[in-house]
C-alpha cells in the first residue's frame, strides 16, 4: 500500500466565493473567486461553473478524489486550462447573489459540502453537485 503525501491547503483556499450576476432563463453567469486564482474567473453557464470548481479541486488536490471520472476516449490529449473562453465582463455590475461554496468531499463522482447564501446568512449541506445547483437555484429564484 502506497501512501501519497498530504499537501497542505491553506484554510482560505478551501472556501470559494461565487458571485452570480445573471440568472436569465436559469442560465447561471458570474464569477468564481479563490486565492488560488490571480483574478476572478468568469463563467457563462453551469458546465463552465462545474469545470472551474473541478479544476480548482484537482489543482489543490483538496478534497482528494475518491475515484477517477469516466470519459469517452477520443484519442486526444487533455487540454490545458479550462478548455473554454468567456467574453462577458461583470466588473461594473452588482451581483444578484453571493455564495460561499466549500467542497468537503469528492466521492461517487460528485461533490459533498456546504453552501452559504451570503445575503441571507443561511447555510445548507449538499450531497451532490446537482443538489448544490438546486440550492443555488432556490436562492436565485427567490431573489428575483
Amino acid at each position: 500500500m502506497s501512501i501519497t503525501p498530504v499537501k497542505f491547503v491553506p484554510y482560505e483556499m478551501k472556501t470559494t466565493l461565487v458571485r452570480v450576476y445573471s440568472y436569465e432563463n436559469k442560465t447561471l453567469q458570474g464569477t468564481i473567486s479563490n486565492p488560488f486564482f490571480e483574478t476572478d474567473i468568469v463563467f457563462e453557464n453551469v458546465m463552465q461553473f462545474i469545470t472551474i470548481l473541478e479544476f480548482l479541486s484537482d489543482s489543490l488536490v483538496y478534497p482528494q478524489k475518491a475515484m477517477e471520472l469516466r470519459q469517452f476516449d477520443h484519442g486526444k490529449e487533455e487540454k490545458n486550462g479550462f478548455g473554454f473562453t468567456t467574453s462577458v465582463d461583470f466588473s461594473k455590475k452588482f451581483p444578484l447573489a453571493t455564495f460561499e461554496v466549500e467542497i468537503l468531499f469528492r466521492q461517487n463522482a460528485s461533490w459533498q459540502g456546504k453552501v452559504t447564501y451570503a445575503e441571507q446568512g443561511s447555510s445548507a449541506a449538499f450531497r451532490s453537485a446537482l443538489e448544490l445547483l438546486m440550492l443555488m437555484d432556490n436562492a436565485l429564484s427567490e431573489a428575483n
